[in-house]
């Protein structure tokens, strides 16, 4: 348990130790059951030792109807069917849980780890309680290590990762997509003259406008800065500029308040393809920020596709990457 990975670089790798880490809690602390949860990310791991997937089932209704939030809110251990000072609303299934929170960014609660007995076995006691706060920590420390604390998005180094892992999965089974780069127009403006919570604030809400448009198997990030990357499967370049200009349009259309002074704000977006005969991930990235770039020269709020045969768009990308 002590030994497991702490530092994670890369969004693949990061599942890779959320799924040991899970697996050695099941495994190291004898329970039947051990269940990784971030309901706001979509990841849900768990790890069968002794129960079976129906108790999976049974399991994580309990977790979606009240016991996940009942964490979140506590940001503390809660129990279920533990003799030793049950906590929480009573249960009719038949097991002993024992939950911890995650605590990956400031004091916020964004994930639960949870591990479960059959009644018949022992009540968890409080080693089970330290060995498992140590297993929440460093599954908190991997998040640190794939998400950007503001918007809670993938960050740059997993989100290049993904895209990586994209084109090798195109090149061995075919298919196609858009890549697109998202820049705030003016942020910097916001960021001097309101300040930089203000700025925040103007990232939280496109990341979060973009991310209710988009489809669930679509990627989100946070690339820095005013930066957002989006990954769209299955996606054609025209099918990508469409996306891309309702995107900005509905972005420039949201009013955004900040103590009470109500403002708009826009954002260029390129857009690049990504298919099995790209030359690598990295150039696709380079493709969508001179795409994004010329979008921006262009005016405010407005999107540009990356083309190959354009003179223009050659010469820039020539001058922007030949340091």
């Amino acid at each position: 348990v002590y030994n497991t990975d702490d530092q994670v670089n890369y969004f693949l790798e990061g599942h890779e130790a959320f799924r040991a880490l899970t697996q050695n809690c099941a495994e190291y602390l004898d329970a039947g059951l051990a269940i990784l949860y971030l309901r706001d990310k979509g990841l849900f791991i768990e790890s069968h030792h002794l129960l079976d997937s129906t108790d999976v089932r049974l399991i994580r209704s309990v977790l979606d109807d009240f016991l996940y939030d009942q964490v979140i809110e506590a940001n503390d251990v809660q129990l279920l069917h533990n003799d030793d000072g049950e906590i929480g609303e009573p249960v009719s299934v038949p097991y002993r849980i024992m939950a911890l929170p995650l605590i990956s960014f400031g004091e916020h609660a964004n994930g639960v780890l949870l591990i479960a007995n059959l009644l018949s076995n022992s009540p968890f006691s409080n080693s089970d309680k330290n060995l498992l706060s140590v297993m929440s920590r460093k599954a908190a420390k991997i998040v640190q290590g794939s998400y950007d604390g503001l918007t809670g998005l993938l960050n740059r180094t997993s989100f290049q990762t993904l895209v990586d892992n994209e084109l090798e999965a195109m090149r061995k089974n075919g298919g196609y997509g858009c890549l697109l780069h998202l820049n705030i127009d003016q942020l910097h403006r916001i960021n001097e003259t309101v300040g930089h919570d203000a700025g925040d604030m103007v990232i939280r809400t496109f990341a979060a406008y973009i991310a209710r448009e988009l489809r669930d198997g679509d990627r989100l990030a946070r690339l820095g800065g005013d930066e957002i990357g989006i990954l769209i499967h299955g996606c054609s370049a025209n099918k990508g500029e469409k996306i891309a200009k309702d995107l900005a349009a509905g972005l420039g259309e949201l009013e955004l308040d900040w103590q009470g002074e109500t403002f708009r704000m826009t954002a260029g977006i390129g857009i690049a393809t990504l298919t099995e005969n790209s030359k690598s991930g990295e150039q696709v990235f380079k493709n969508a920020v001179v795409a994004c770039d010329i979008a921006k020269e262009n005016g405010v709020g407005l999107v540009h596709s990356y083309g190959g045969d354009d003179t223009n768009m050659r010469q820039r990308e020539a001058s922007m990457w030949m340091v």
